[in-house]
């Protein structure tokens, strides 16, 4: 058979074998590009060059369809952004391959597989900046885009209106597949796609209602707050302006990047520039590392990280507790990997962890993305 057979062989035992990954397979074109090395989809259609199908197996080109089905699904084509195009193709490989392996299907030779499972439960960006801080040039892997050697998504760049519409298409034909192929979706991809079609509450949200819940203000629902209407959330609108002091906790350890510092103080400030309040901001490693004070007047935020050495979340509640501060809420950016205090304060603390599914002990956890 010429690899246009072998691909159409596969993709009809794909739809007998796994339904779900089938049926998403069915909505895609399969051509022939001699230009490429290997697969890749840039949500329409899937390219792949006749020589890298001949020379495999019926049940290897299953894997390769649902494979770019599910970069699809899972939305890495749009997610990408302006990422090193190398280094992600290989870590949503890493996330789509562990998926597909655990469904029992036959991975390719050299495809990427995460045999330690230190990427469990990571999100394909957090592998990304594992990749990238460990090897900048992506050298892991084979040679080319696809180092996994089972497909990629395409280079093309994509507008913002491009993006949109593949994503609702794409989030469309997932809901249609999951509640056609109900029994036949592996358990490990039943969570993405939970996630897909009812996506969490962005932090910078979260945050601002964190804040507004502890403003210890009189609120009124008689005027709804305008800022959630598009997110289809009605919440009510502080009659008051004023904020009893706050904290905020910086984690420089170096578990917070630069891009992520700077992210986080322009969706704060953005939070703390409805108020009149005094915000003291703590940068702290195993020890603190500086102590500064904003009002609404010194706004935006301004944060450097100072430290570099081990984590320890104690300090911060010690100063407040040795220094009488008497906070209303306590806001803390980490990755929640250190050693924390054995006592709850009695303030509400909100944690903002850069680490998915890890929560702290105490007060509220939300992810950081």
């Amino acid at each position: 058979m010429n690899a246009k057979e072998l691909v159409v062989k596969a993709r009809t035992l794909l739809l007998l074998d796994h339904p779900f990954f089938g049926c998403l397979a069915m909505r895609l074109k399969f051509q022939e590009n001699e230009a490429i090395e290997t697969a890749c989809t840039d949500g329409e259609s899937v390219q792949y060059n006749p020589k890298f199908i001949e020379g495999m197996t019926n049940p290897e080109i299953q894997f390769v369809e649902a494979h770019e089905v599910l970069h699809n699904g899972l939305g890495h084509i749009w997610r990408k952004g302006d990422r090193d195009h190398r280094i992600w193709n290989m870590a949503i490989d890493y996330i789509t391959n562990r998926i597909l392996v655990d469904a029992g299907m036959t991975m390719p030779e050299g495809g990427l597989l995460d045999t330690s499972h230190r990427f469990d439960n990571l999100s394909a960006e957090e592998i990304y900046n594992v990749i990238y801080q460990e090897n900048p040039k992506g050298e892991q892997g084979g040679k080319g885009d696809d180092p996994g050697r089972c497909g990629g998504v395409s280079s093309k760049p994509l507008d913002p209106k491009q993006s949109q519409q593949l994503e609702a298409e794409w989030k469309a034909a997932v809901s249609q597949a999951a509640q056609m192929c109900q029994g036949d979706v592996p358990t490990n991809l039943k969570r993405l796609i939970d996630e897909i079609l009812d996506p969490p509450l962005p932090w910078y949200v979260l945050l601002r209602d964190f804040v507004e819940r502890t403003a210890r203000n009189d609120y009124s629902w008689t005027r709804p707050n305008p800022r959630y209407f598009s997110l289809g959330i009605i919440l009510p609108s502080l009659i008051s302006e004023e904020l009893p002091e706050c904290a905020m906790a910086i984690d420089t350890s170096g578990s917070i990047t630069k891009q992520q510092l700077d992210k986080f103080g322009a969706e704060a400030s953005g939070v703390f520039a409805a108020y009149e309040t005094l915000l003291r901001v703590f940068s702290c490693d195993a020890r603190i590392q500086s102590e500064q004070e904003f009002r609404r007047a010194d706004l935006p935020l301004v944060l450097e990280l100072k430290g570099g050495g081990g984590t320890d979340f104690c300090p911060v509640f010690n100063i407040i507790q040795e220094k009488g501060y008497s906070p209303a809420c306590l806001i803390y950016l980490t990755d929640l990997y250190g050693r924390f205090p054995q006592q709850e304060p009695d303030y509400p603390v909100l944690w903002i962890s850069t680490t998915k599914d890890k929560k702290a002990p105490f007060g509220t956890t939300i992810y950081f993305n």
